[in-house]
Order: C-alpha cells, then sequence, then structure tokens
C-alpha cells in the first residue's frame, strides 16, 4: 500500500508541474566528484502558465553528511539569507523565474559511486542531491522534487 501511494504521489507532482506550465530545472557544475570534493548547483523554477504561484522556496537536499550551503551565482547579489539553504519568494507569475545557487561538498568518507544501484525511476532520476520547490496555488501547498540533470557521482581519487 505505501508503494502505491508513494508511486501515486510522483504521478500527482509530475501532474501539477504540467497543469502549471512549471519547469524546474536542477544542474551541476560539475557531477563527479572526490571525496571531500564540492561542486556549485543551481536551481531554478520557471512558470510558463497564466496561474501565478504564492510562497515559492527552492531548497536542495543532500545525504546525510554531506553540506550544502546558499552561495551568490551568476547574476546574483549577496543578500543577509544567502547563508541559508533555501530560497523563498512571495510569488512567482507567467513567464517568471526564481533561481538559488547552491555549494554542495561531500563528506571525506563519502561512499564511492555504485554504478548499479537502480538510479532511474518512471518520471526521471533519483539522484543523491536533489531539489524541492515548495508553493502554494488555490490555497493547496505543493512541493515538487527537480532531478539534477546528470547523476552525481563521488568517484576514487585517481583511477586507471
Amino acid at each position: 500500500l505505501d508503494f502505491r501511494l508513494s508511486v501515486k504521489e510522483e504521478q500527482l507532482q509530475y501532474a501539477a508541474q504540467r497543469a502549471l506550465s512549471l519547469v524546474v530545472r536542477l544542474t551541476l557544475a560539475n557531477p563527479e566528484l572526490v571525496a571531500g570534493g564540492s561542486t556549485e548547483a543551481v536551481l531554478s523554477a520557471f512558470v510558463g502558465g497564466n496561474t501565478a504561484l504564492t510562497d515559492l522556496s527552492l531548497e536542495l537536499v543532500a545525504p546525510e553528511g554531506w553540506t550544502v550551503e546558499r552561495v551568490a551565482g551568476e547574476g546574483e547579489t549577496e543578500t543577509p539569507e544567502a547563508t541559508a539553504t533555501d530560497v523563498d519568494a512571495a510569488s512567482l507569475a507567467y513567464n517568471e523565474t526564481l533561481s538559488a545557487t547552491f555549494r554542495v561538498t561531500a563528506p571525506e568518507d563519502a561512499e564511492p559511486y555504485n554504478p548499479y544501484r537502480r538510479h532511474i525511476g518512471p518520471l526521471g532520476a533519483n539522484g543523491l542531491v536533489y531539489g524541492l520547490v515548495s508553493f502554494s496555488v488555490a490555497d493547496t501547498e505543493v512541493t515538487v522534487e527537480a532531478d539534477s540533470d546528470s547523476l552525481v557521482a563521488v568517484l576514487p581519487d585517481l583511477a586507471i
């Protein structure tokens, strides 16, 4: 029963995105890391539909032990709340985009990438690092996952 409910939740997230013409994107500067390595990730949400989103929040999620910090990306200005791991906006209307840049650091004892782990779900990849875009529409709270454009892999320090 839990499995069926989780699949239905994924399908509802997908339907909400399509109905609102919401495009969420997570782009990593370098998806291949070594233990202790860092990369920058840009999470964005674009509204292509006529329905405005309110109480918008962008958050980056990483495995336990990894660090995520908000940084000022290209075209962004440093603000006092720039150290937070999520970004908020009052609303996002037609043809508007909200973006945030984060620095993700793998711990020194991070497990190496396992190419045999199942990474692809029916509606997208299920990577180690992903974004959450939360918003309200018509007094209903919705959270949509944003998978990265490529899977994050912790590689050995050197390989042959």
